[in-house]
């Protein structure tokens, strides 16, 4: 079991909750070098993208400088209220601002290859020269080559030894071959591609869902609901208002942009990854500064009033990082669009066939109509009556 009581041995540690074994071994890895360097106890730690609260709260509890990066909304405003999180200072992103000064990162590893490498670039070009990068996961999550793309940004990257089902890479040594890039290179990742008739520009940063590719559910969807005719083809396009829930790269809310003339289109995203990539999608594809876009990092629709829209579309993830397959995140968004549903408001979802979320459409939002249906894929459209 990846679960354990987290009682350290530290003096000045009041933390006793479940931690991972990922979480586990940083803290041990930090421990081991705290007591090599003494020194990096005084020095900022920050720790990037934690699922649990358990090493913020345990460094909090020592009294170390802590900062905080979570991309995520939701995991964020969990985290801040159980590890009392509310005054250290963070950011929804590795920045210049969160890692100046920094001595010590704590990462737990994602499963983007580009992502490992964006953040490997940020630390490299904006904490202390003498920073060092711990990073962990699950042994059996572990790529090779994230040692690879550490070595791009630090001189010298090393594993610790398996412990608790996991694995830390260090690294130490930051260089990079071009010491006055502001920005990552290869960040955003740029693609274009075709969805009816329009040319797309796409843009993704290192945790953007799907990268800069479209989805081929959502270029299902698309296609169905735009370029084909069905009883719901008025209604769609013409909505007053439109939800692209889960925007990821920004792909729906760009071509309904440009396919539709919607007059509000809101995109929304808890990962700010992809908040980052839908915006740069909409200005590359030149709809940016355009009343017509909002764009808003929330795990659902929380910043959406009852009964205030007319269209939502939604492709809903089905693994949570590198969980396994799980149907209540989709559950839950399900949800949340049927709250802002106006009524006779729509709801556009496709989904993994083999999931059978048609029978749920049903009671969480309503009569729920299937558009299409591959072995992979289907594409439904629910309506809220009453």
């Amino acid at each position: 079991m990846d679960g354990y009581q987290l009682m350290t041995d530290h003096p000045q540690s009041r933390t006793h909750r479940v931690a991972t074994g990922v979480d586990r071994l940083l803290l041990d890895q930090l421990d081991e070098l705290l007591e090599q360097s003494p020194s990096y106890r005084d020095l900022p730690v920050v720790v990037v993208n934690e699922t649990e609260g358990t090493v913020a709260a345990e460094l909090r509890s020592r009294g170390m400088p802590l900062r905080v990066v979570q991309d995520s909304a939701l995991l964020f405003d969990r985290l801040r209220a159980q590890a009392d999180l509310a005054h250290e200072p963070w950011d929804d992103a590795v920045s210049r601002e969160i890692l100046q000064g920094a001595g010590t990162v704590l990462y737990r590893l994602p499963r983007p290859l580009e992502a490992v490498e964006e953040t490997a670039w940020h630390v490299a070009r904006w904490a202390k020269e003498t920073v060092v990068l711990l990073a962990g996961a699950r042994q059996k999550d572990l790529q090779r080559s994230v040692n690879d793309r550490l070595g791009q940004y630090f001189g010298h990257v090393s594993a610790s030894r398996g412990a608790y089902k996991a694995r830390v890479i260090r690294a130490r040594d930051p260089h990079l071959p071009d010491a006055t890039r502001q920005t990552p290179p290869r960040i955003p990742r740029v693609n274009t591609d075709r969805v009816l008739d329009h040319e797309l520009a796409l843009r993704a940063y290192g945790l953007t869902f799907g990268a800069a590719r479209v989805d081929p559910g959502t270029r299902l969807m698309l296609e169905t609901i735009l370029g084909t005719n069905h009883a719901f083809q008025d209604a769609i396009r013409g909505a007053g208002t439109a939800v692209d829930l889960g925007s990821g790269n920004g792909t729906v809310a760009t071509v309904l942009g440009l396919e539709t003339s919607i007059p509000q289109i809101i995109a929304t995203d808890d990962s700010a990854a992809a908040v980052c990539a839908t915006r740069a999608t909409l200005v590359a594809n030149g709809l940016d500064n355009n009343s017509r876009f909002a764009v808003y990092h929330q795990p659902d629709t929380k910043q959406l009033a009852d009964a205030s829209v007319d269209l939502v579309v939604l492709n809903p993830p089905f693994h949570h990082g590198s969980s396994a397959v799980t149907r209540q995140i989709a559950l839950d968004l399900f949800v949340a669009a049927g709250r802002v549903l106006t009524a006779n408001g729509l709801l556009v979802a496709v989904w993994n066939s083999g999931l059978q979320y048609r029978p749920q459409l049903e009671r969480l939002v309503g009569p729920t109509t299937q558009l299409a249906r591959t072995k992979s894929f289907t594409v439904t459209i629910s309506e809220v009556t009453g």
